[in-house]
């Protein structure tokens, strides 16, 4: 039998719809942090009760991604691919366009990350 769960104070309701209103699929503490009007360590418990429930995974400090559960293991598994979530996490935290590149060199591929500077 399920445990019954718990009411969601306004904060955490506040943080669901930051959750599922968020157009991109990784987030940052500072997401957070910027919308909701809490303290820092409330914003800590409101993310650990996120990531606990299943709608978040933590893919680095201070960087979320958006979850669900697995059809066939039913863990809790980010909603998009490794390189897709590395990818956008690096735009995020860096605050740049980042490309992956591939090099062919006398019949090897080589794997390489490039910077694009953004121009303002």
């Amino acid at each position: 039998m399920r445990k019954p769960l718990a009411p969601m104070s306004d904060l955490e309701l506040e943080a669901v719809n930051l959750v599922s209103g968020s157009p991109g699929a990784v987030l940052l503490r500072h997401d957070f942090a910027e919308r909701l009007d809490a303290s820092p360590s409330q914003i800590t418990r409101v993310i650990r009760k996120l990531t606990d429930d299943g709608m978040l995974v933590r893919i680095g400090i201070g960087m979320y991604a958006k979850a669900r559960r697995s059809k066939l293991s039913g863990k809790v598994i980010p909603v998009l691919s490794l390189s897709e979530l590395a990818r956008k996490g690096l735009t995020l935290a860096a605050g740049a366009d980042w490309a992956y590149h591939w090099r062919h060199e006398e019949g090897q591929s080589s794997h390489r990350l490039r910077q694009h500077l953004r121009t303002v």
